[in-house]
């Protein structure tokens, strides 16, 4: 059982890294604002001297109180984990809850992922399966069972209190936080709230992404085709979310599939 308490309405802090994608920066603010889960706050981490942005977070300063900014000034300096943390230190959530600027999430991410939560009894849950959607191919895949760091959902309190933080690195800093939260953390089956994108800038490498999609499941083609019109575009009424719950996940749950694929034994 756990030894924290929570509201009936707690504030969930989503917690944005963005560096020179202004693009998809306003892509997640409004994956953000369409969420159904309504106590939140956005907490945004970016260079002072990406100027898209920061000119971006003013204008969306003035119109909704819930975006809170934090620029840096040695951005260059500080390593990926640093930021995390202080992203953390900045957020005034009970929650928090991974929002990398490059995805796209379901309006029930947050509204999902708090009941899990609670239903589990546990501090923190992530996702153990996503869809993938390859931006260089176009092709969509619900992806293999794992801890997906970048879907975590977490108390910060808990993290604060067991001074569980990200390591300084640059790269693969998320996986020892998860690991730190080690039983604390419960995996939930629910592909459809997140879309993970695969593309040129990913800060895994190629071979990271090339393993996990050979170990996944293609959609069929009409789904892959719902796929792509979610991701595609950033007009929120063009996009059919309803259509993520249509996919058929079934084979993903299967024994047969998760039991081999842990026989493949592939490191990712």
């Amino acid at each position: 059982m756990t030894n924290f308490t929570v509201t009936d309405d707690p504030k969930i802090s989503c917690l944005c890294l963005t560096s020179n994608r202004i693009n998809e920066f306003k892509n997640a603010y409004l994956y953000y604002q369409n969420q159904s889960y309504k106590n939140k706050e956005f907490v945004v981490v970016c260079s002072a001297d990406d100027y898209p942005t920061v000119e971006y977070v003013k204008e969306l300063q003035v119109k909704d109180e819930s975006v809170k900014a934090c620029i840096v000034t040695n951005r260059h300096e500080i390593t990926l984990g640093d930021l995390r943390n202080l992203s953390i230190n900045e957020a005034q959530g009970e929650y928090i809850c991974i929002w990398d600027d490059d995805d796209t999430y379901h309006p029930d991410r947050l509204s999902v992922s708090l009941s899990e939560l609670r239903r589990l009894d546990v501090p923190a849950v992530a996702m153990s399966n996503v869809i993938m959607f390859d931006e260089r191919d176009g092709k969509a895949y619900i992806s293999p069972h794992r801890e997906w760091e970048a879907s975590l959902f977490c108390s910060r309190r808990f993290l604060i209190e067991n001074n569980i933080k990200y390591p300084s690195l640059n790269r693969g800093e998320d996986t020892p936080l998860l690991e730190a939260l080690n039983s604390n953390l419960s995996l939930i089956f629910y592909p459809h709230l997140y879309i993970y994108k695969v593309h040129s800038k990913n800060t895994c490498p190629t071979e990271h992404f090339s393993k996990l999609i050979y170990r996944s499941i293609p959609l069929m083609p009409h789904e892959n085709t719902w796929i792509q019109s979610i991701v595609k575009g950033s007009q929120l009424e063009h996009k059919n979310f309803n259509w993520l719950t249509e996919v058929d996940y079934k084979l993903a749950q299967r024994r047969p599939y998760k039991q081999i694929v842990a026989e493949l034994a592939i490191e990712v």
